[in-house]
């Protein structure tokens, strides 16, 4: 080697030697200034920044164990679960040389960590992918068991072990519930494709892996049980619980454990912002509607103490939803837009939505497409069913149907077990008008959730404007029959404005019942009713009214009126007969006058009026029923008891219910009804005073002024064939037939069927019977079986039947439209056993009943009106055998035990009487203010002569109040000379 090689070599290493020093002395001088700016960021409340410090520690010391540990942490809440672990594994290698570390708390992070990540793959996953991601779950989930047998090795390690089990059972029911969605995805696609043999091959797996998810949920809330015991404040087994209820549908429990968490002393922020995001996002992940109680329980748990200044990114996104619940569309943009800067909420897939929305509620369209499709190309697929949905819904503000249906359907098929895409789709499709397109959708909706107030306002638009009477009455049914459900005068207001078409005063109710509550099933129903075509307003009254008449009478034994039933029989059913002269006006009167009072099924005006007194006992202030029953009255012939009920309100409750032109005419006075219709018709007005136009032109037998008030009634109410009936009393009580056939030609004019029905009871009404019979005959084949007119032309049809000699074709009448109409096969069929019981056919309708009552299904009233039914028709003693015949099956009913009483009473002699005596005292014992019980044991008493008996019965009665006071009063009344005059009250 030369020396001037030598010398260079030297040289170089001299200057690199010079260099390591300065390297090594620039490194101690930075890490002199960075450290203690890195050992401060280690408690900095945003995680992000405690990575950044424990980042930067370990670049110069990557064993130091507090660092790593803040790393991990820190990361375990950024959800960057690899990171995580592999810091706990380290910290856990450096425990096993040696190192001073807390042992127990990196085995616990390892597990959360683990069970996170696990729970965070599941949540991200689309059903469909169920399988796929299995193994990897379980390969989580399985580390987080070895890090309980770690912990288990440990001193006090008890309630951690705990929490592991309830992580472990939580992942496993979440996973199952992954295969669960994609099953009933599954079978909703297979009946919208109407592959029901398939659908229940698939719902076979599905049972047996709700099996699985209940056996796993069983086992979480064993322990969850175990651990807050122990630790009532344990956080973490809470919120497990909150998200096992959640995904369970037990939303009142999830909002319990929620409650009972944000009214702890101290809180976690991740776990709060978890659940609040939870509560404010129940409508996309759970198909749930968001409640007021929700948004409290979340701005509660956000706002709590403890957490309200932490930045943590759970919190901030449950902070942005509340706002997005709550606030301004303006607010929302600006914080959500704030949020787009920072790193951990770059393009964030739920502020992108929540941006987007606020968008669409701000009405900038445009803007909110802009934002939405280019993340919509770019999306986790994940996200992907919400990425869809969102640019659906932008498209369809931009008033672009087709781009937005065809994204929802998107959304719909990758999530087919997603509520919103699914609403929204219907929604979009009724909208158009294509209720049959959007039908499919409607009932898949239902089938996720059939209590979503939007589906349950689809649905009612469905039945409303459909055929098909069954999902509306269903819905009605369902709703009137939760126990969470409570009757109020405005429902009973709603119900009685259906059967009188008052279309105004019903939207009036309904914007009460919605205002106090927005998910009121009958008010969404009612709000549909309010849009729809007259003709489908009155087929939905007919079900609502009923179902709500009957839910005021639900319990028999509440009130102390006996069962009232049809009282016609076979004599009062026969017209006049037709001579060479014709019918005498008297006789063609009392048969239209039978068709106008007395109906084997009540009319719906009749329904509506003993509705209104039923509501009217429960409710005796309410002036709008008070009002309405008098004008049902004056419709239905009886003015004596409207000009009663008017006579009970002010004048400024008679000028607020819109019933002070009745009042007056009632009075006698002249009423000037006018309208804005052509040819001085009075068309728009209130049906109360339509009806008012027509019976002042009836008063004044003027044809001109009849003819339009008919004419308008039947323009704006379709089926008021009440309006014509009355015209064609009126005209044969002149003896002008050709008049009163003309007014059937009118309501032709503007409703064929109706016009067609009409004319078979005018022909019914003047003994033209075979005229009637081929008349109605022909209605009747060409009648929808769901049509409106359909029970009125069996009605019609059976009568005639009945006028001709052939009560067996009458009792089918009613018996083919119960097959018809199943949503009101009770009272058909009671209309068929009073059909058969007025043509003599006795035997048919014992058979009828007998068969009805032992019907499991048929529900206490309609049991109350056929057993007195039967008690009518039957010899006492076979009475008293089918009431100890259903006794066995259900021998604590208190209204069985009651017939059984009646039936005693009704065979007669002391030892009979002894029974029925003893039989009332056991139904007071265990319901002592039961008001048919009182009314029924005091009639007893005064029958067998025990007169203080009876007086302190009728006492006890008459302090409830009502109906019950007025029967007690009548009863007392009557033997007030036997009892020195004492009265109620004394």
């Amino acid at each position: 080697m030369t020396r001037t090689r030598l010398v260079v070599i030297l040289v170089l290493l001299s200057v690199s030697a010079a260099a390591v020093s300065g390297y090594i002395y620039v490194r101690q001088q930075r890490r002199k200034e960075m450290i203690p700016k890195f050992e401060q960021q280690l408690t900095h409340t945003d995680p992000s920044v405690r990575l950044a410090g424990a980042s930067g520690l370990l670049e110069f010391e990557p064993a130091r164990p507090d660092a790593l540990l803040v790393f991990a942490e820190a990361s375990l809440e950024l959800a960057e679960y690899d990171e995580a672990r592999e810091k706990l594994i380290s910290l856990r290698d450096l425990a096993e040389a040696g190192e001073s570390i807390d042992l127990a708390k990196v085995t616990r992070l390892h597990a959360d960590t683990c069970l996170l990540q696990a729970g965070t793959i599941v949540a991200q996953s689309d059903p469909t992918d169920a399988d796929s991601i299995e193994d990897r779950v379980e390969r989580l989930v399985g580390e987080a068991e070895e890090q309980r047998a770690r912990l288990a090795t440990l001193p006090d390690q008890t309630t951690s072990s705990l929490l592991i089990d309830v992580g472990v059972a939580d992942v496993r029911s979440a996973l199952l519930r992954l295969e669960a969605r994609e099953l009933e995805g599954n079978i909703i696609n297979k009946r919208l494709a109407e592959q029901e043999d398939e659908a229940k091959l698939i719902s076979i797996t599905l049972a047996d892996v709700r099996g699985k998810i209940a056996e796993q949920d069983g086992l979480l809330v064993e322990a969850a049980d175990q651990v807050l015991s122990a630790d009532p404040s344990n956080q973490v087994a809470r919120r497990r619980l909150v998200d096992m209820h959640l995904r369970s549908g037990r939303l009142d429990e999830a909002r319990k454990q929620a409650e009972a968490m944000a009214s702890q002393e101290k809180l976690d922020p991740v776990t709060a912002g978890r659940i609040a995001n939870l509560l404010l996002d129940l409508d996309f992940s759970f198909g749930e509607a968001v409640t007021v109680e929700d948004l409290r329980i979340a701005r509660k748990l956000i706002e709590h103490p403890t957490v309200r200044d932490a930045k943590h990114p759970s919190l901030e996104l449950a902070r942005l939803f509340l706002l997005h619940h709550e606030a301004e569309p303006s607010e929302v943009i600006d914080v959500a837009y704030k949020l787009f800067s920072r790193p951990a909420f770059a393009r964030h897939p739920r502020v992108v939505q929540i941006y987007t929305m606020a968008l669409i509620a701000a009405g900038d369209a445009r803007a909110a497409i802009d934002t939405i499709r280019p993340y919509n190309e770019q999306a986790m697929p994940s996200y992907e069913a919400l990425s869809q949905y969102v640019l659906g819904a932008a498209y369809i503000a931009a008033d672009n149907r087709a781009l937005g249906d065809q994204a929802l359907r998107e959304s719909v098929r990758l999530k087919p077990d997603s509520l919103p895409p699914r609403v929204m789709l219907a929604e979009s499709l009724v909208d158009q008008g294509r209720l049959g397109a959007a039908e499919p959708d409607i009932r898949a909706a239902a089938q996720i959730n059939p209590d979503h107030p939007k589906v349950i306002a689809l649905y009612a638009r469905l039945a409303v404007e459909s055929d098909d009477r069954r999902p509306l009455y269903e819905r009605v049914e369902s709703a009137l029959n939760d126990p969470s459900f409570e009757l109020t005068p405005h429902h009973a207001v709603l119900a009685v404005s259906m059967a009188m078409d008052e279309v105004e005063r019903g939207k009036r109710s309904v914007s009460l019942l919605l205002k106090d509550s927005p998910n009121d099933a009958l008010g969404l129903i009612g709000r549909a009713w309010g849009q729809a075509t007259p003709q489908q307003r009155a087929a939905v009254a007919r079900i609502v009214t009923r179902s709500v008449w009957l839910a005021l009478q639900r319990d028999p034994m509440s009130e102390p009126r006996w069962p009232t039933y049809t009282r016609l029989s076979a004599q009062a059913m026969q017209p006049p007969q037709p001579s060479d002269s014709g019918p005498t006006p008297e006789d063609a009167i009392a048969t239209i006058e039978q068709l106008r009072r007395n109906y084997f099924v009540p009319r719906i005006e009749q329904v509506a009026l003993d509705l209104a007194t039923l509501a009217l006992e429960r409710w005796p202030a309410q002036a709008a029923l008070v009002a309405d029953a008098a004008v049902l009255q004056l419709w239905l012939g009886d003015d004596d008891a409207a000009r009663r009920n008017l006579k009970t309100l002010t004048a400024e409750q008679r000028e607020a219910e819109g019933v002070a032109p009745v009042h007056a005419w009632l009075a006698g006075e002249d009423v000037d009804v006018t309208g804005e219709g052509a040819e001085g018709k009075p068309v728009g007005l209130p049906p109360r005073l339509q009806w008012l136009a027509l019976a002042t032109a009836l008063r004044g037998d003027s044809y001109l002024a009849t003819h339009g008030a008919v004419h308008a009634i039947l323009t704006d109410h379709p089926w008021a064939d009440l309006a014509v009936i009355e015209a064609m009393r009126k005209a044969i009580e002149r003896g002008d037939h050709d008049r009163a056939l003309a007014w059937t030609t009118v309501a032709h004019g503007v409703n064929p069927r109706l016009g067609a029905l009409l004319r078979v009871r005018y022909l019914l009404s003047v003994g033209r019977l075979e005229d009637a019979a081929d008349e109605g005959e022909q209605l009747i084949t060409d009648l929808d079986p769901n049509a409106v007119v359909r029970w009125q032309a069996a009605e019609v049809r059976a009568r005639t039947h009945l006028a001709m000699g052939r009560p067996g074709a009458a009792i089918a009448d009613f018996t083919n439209a119960a097959l018809v109409a199943p949503y009101h096969n009770m009272g058909l069929m009671r209309a068929a056993v009073d059909v058969a019981v007025a043509g003599d056919r006795l035997q048919s309708a014992r058979d009828t009943l007998a068969r009805l009552l032992g019907d499991e299904r048929t529900p206490p009233y309609w049991r109350d009106l056929l057993l007195a039914r039967y008690a009518e028709i039957r010899p006492n003693d076979e009475f008293g055998n089918q009431v100890e015949r259903l006794l066995v099956f259900r021998s604590g009913d208190p209204l069985l035990r009651w017939y059984r009483a009646r039936a005693h009473e009704a065979v007669g002699g002391d030892e009979a009487l002894d029974r029925a005596e003893q039989t009332y005292q056991g139904l007071l014992d265990d319901a002592p203010k039961s008001p048919r019980v009182l009314l029924a044991a005091a009639d007893l008493a005064i029958r067998r002569q025990k007169l203080d008996v009876a007086r302190g019965l009728l006492n006890r009665l008459a302090a409830l109040g009502g109906l019950s006071e007025q029967a007690a009063a009548e009863r007392l009344k009557r033997i007030a000379p036997e009892t020195k005059g004492v009265g109620v009250g004394q």
